[in-house]
């Protein structure tokens, strides 16, 4: 089988997906519920982008800022985008058929699997949103081939386990940002074979390195904050809990170039624990109406992990109303339809909460998606079709011959990258709601 046919129309999905970068970010089916609510910037050809916070609180006297021409009180972050790379997979009997019936159906055959693949890719981002730098959670517990994980030192969380994928290739580092992986360069691998959703006891294929250590972080090979070659390189998003980070920043912090401990008013979002063996809506509604009381903030949107949401469900008699989203994509409206429970916000308004799977259990957020939105950030080609020597769609050796031209091959593969960032501007329109596994049964 020859793939020129293929390779012949393959610059034309690279055309599609530079045409409408709207709707690569929110044109998918069941779309995650916190990139829903995202805004989207375009930021050009450009790597890197800066922009200021001007605080408004007290700051202490050692405040630093870097900012030509800046003033006292104003903080610049560099962000950069980071790079997720995706691959499909064609089989050779699929392109035969296509080939059979015209160049519009191999461009369909080769779009779908593409789009199947960037799908993938989003769901990995989505899932980079909810942890703090791609990690899949930290090593609470070891013995033989298997390890059990969790959002938080020492507490097992087996719905994080949702991060894993088998076959999934596990890295571990100590402290996300410094030192090397454990062992030897690139560090240690561990192959994830299965897993228990209600223990987080993930089971590898071989015993697992004596370099791992209770307390470690893991992450997905390539995902890694740090590797012995790339020490200091972002190689994932900071997610949401990393700019709304339940514990206070510390002076020696550089989180984009910034120490978010010198003004944390301004830097940092608000910090609520719920009471324990109080029901999931009286402690939510005692987080909204202190966010609007003490911050002045009327929230509208609130993130919920899958137990604590269950719980408000129940509590709420299964009442959920649906949301309209409305994206605008070069003209063309999309609609996102989601559903959520609602609680009054103290304000006079409604706050709407839902439940997004990714999240650890012990952590909500809230907060006003208008006036502070998380901002999806990409470039131009924030989806990158890779072409060699072959063209985009490279041979897999295998199966049977070709009666054309003699050789095996058993599918084509493609690979690209999806190019993108996540940020917000005013973490401090936010709060951190912990201590979400305490609450009472209904």
């Amino acid at each position: 089988m020859a793939d020129t046919d293929i390779n012949a129309v393959a610059g034309l999905t690279q055309k599609v997906y530079d045409a409408d970068p709207v709707a690569n970010v929110f044109d998918f089916k069941l779309s995650d519920v916190f990139r829903s609510h995202c805004d989207i910037e375009n930021n050009g050809a450009g790597e890197n982008v800066n922009f200021t916070i001007v605080g408004a609180g007290t700051v202490v006297a050692s405040m630093d800022y870097e900012l030509a021409g800046g003033s006292f009180n104003t903080y610049r972050f560099t962000v950069e985008p980071v790079v997720i790379t995706f691959r499909a997979t064609v089989h050779r009997k699929a392109i035969d058929v296509a080939k059979k019936q015209g160049s519009r159906a191999i461009f369909n055959t080769q779009k779908m699997a593409l789009d199947m693949a960037l799908y993938e890719a989003w769901r990995k981002f989505d899932r980079h949103c909810a942890a703090k730098r791609g990690e899949i959670g930290i090593i609470t517990a070891i013995s033989g081939s298997t390890i059990t994980i969790g959002r938080v030192a020492g507490t097992a969380d087996g719905w994080i386990t949702n991060r894993l994928k088998p076959g999934m290739i596990l890295v571990a580092g100590a402290t996300p940002g410094t030192g090397n992986l454990r062992g030897s360069t690139p560090g240690d691998e561990e192959v994830v074979s299965s897993w228990n959703d209600v223990t987080a006891v993930v089971t590898c294929a071989s015993s697992i390195s004596g370099n791992w250590v209770v307390g470690d972080t893991i992450w997905e090979k390539g995902d890694a904050y740090y590797d012995q070659t790339l020490k200091s390189g972002r190689r994932c998003i900071a997610g949401v809990p990393a700019w709304l980070d339940e514990t206070a920043a510390s002076a020696s912090e550089s989180f984009y170039g910034q120490d978010r401990s010198d003004n944390p008013y301004d830097l940092e979002p608000m910090r609520i624990t719920v009471t324990s063996g109080t029901t999931a809506r009286k402690g939510l509604v005692r987080a909204l109406t202190r966010m609007h009381g003490q911050r002045a903030i009327a929230a509208n949107l609130g993130l919920l992990p899958t137990t604590c949401y269950e719980k408000l469900l129940i509590e709420q008699d299964n009442k959920e109303i649906t949301s309209t989203l409305e994206k605008d994509a070069k003209g063309k409206k999309i609609v996102i339809k989601l559903t959520g429970v609602e609680i009054s916000n103290g304000a006079g308004g409604m706050c709407i909460f839902y439940a997004w799977p990714y999240l650890a259990q012990d952590f909500g957020y809230i907060g006003n998606a208008e006036e502070a939105p998380f901002k999806i950030l990409y470039t131009d080609q924030m989806v990158r079709l890779h072409e060699d020597g072959q063209g985009l769609w490279r041979r897999i050796r295998g199966g049977l011959a070709d009666p054309v031209t003699a050789e095996k091959v058993a599918a084509l593969e493609a690979e690209g990258d999806l190019r993108v960032l996540l940020y917000n501007k005013c973490p401090a329109r936010w709060a951190v709601i912990s201590g979400l596994t305490t609450l009472a049964e209904p």
